[in-house]
This record gives C-alpha cells, structure tokens and sequence, in this order.
C-alpha cells in the first residue's frame, strides 16, 4: 500500500478518536466535512473512511490533502506532544554522539559520523561538527 494511504489511515484514527469503529467514521467524518464540506458530506463519505481505515482504497491526493488539514487543524495537542517526543529523542541522540566522540572517537567514527549527518540534515546542530 502507498505510504500516502498508511497517512491517512494513521491521521483517520487520530481523527476518529476512541470507542467503536462506528463513533470513529461518524467523528472524523464530522471533521472532514468541516475542512471540505461538498466532498465528505456526501451518502458515500463514510464507507470511502471506512476503506481508508482499512487499506481497501487508495486515496486521491485531493482526499489526502483535506485528511492533512482537518489532523492539522484538530489534533494540534498530538503534534505538539510528538514535537516534544521529537526533540527529546533529537537530544538523546546528541548526547549518544558526545559519548561515542569521549569513548572511543576511532572505534565509533563511522556511526558518529552517520549520526551527525543524518542530525544536521534535520536541522539539530551537533557540537563538534563541521
């Protein structure tokens, strides 16, 4: 399956919230309908959610987009806690690198190095670094 439909059937559940898959269909499509109301408010909308959740339809790219507004939009406190998750795992890392370099800057080179690279190519500035 494409990975554009395992977002969607991730950001659906986040959507959905909790209980029966039912309660789940009715929540996200209320929140879909809110994003792009001529597209999900129509009879077929609920059984096309149900698909996405189940990976039986491939989304379109305009289905997606309104998936990735309405999470945006309604799940703020999730991204904000996996921002957070985000940074702290960034800091683990770091320090992982500080170590390995004090420890043994021979032996560990080659994964100090991938580990630096792959740092600043997110943007997280490792000390010691060109």
């Amino acid at each position: 399956m494409s990975t554009a439909a395992l977002e969607v059937q991730e950001k659906l559940c986040d959507l959905g919230g909790g209980g029966p898959l039912k309660d789940k269909i009715l929540t996200a499509r209320s929140r879909l309908v809110r994003v792009n109301n001529k597209r999900w408010q129509t009879a077929q909308a609920p059984g096309r959610i149900w698909r996405f959740l189940h990976l039986r339809q491939r989304p379109k790219i305009e289905e997606v987009e309104d998936v990735r507004a309405a999470h945006a939009r309604f799940c703020l406190e999730e991204i904000e806690a996996n921002r957070e998750a985000n940074r702290r795992l960034a800091a683990e890392f770091v320090a992982y690198v500080e170590k390995a370099n004090r420890i043994d800057q021979d032996f560990f080179g080659p994964q100090i190095e991938a580990m630096r690279a792959r740092l600043n190519g997110l943007g997280v500035k490792v000390p010691g670094g060109d």
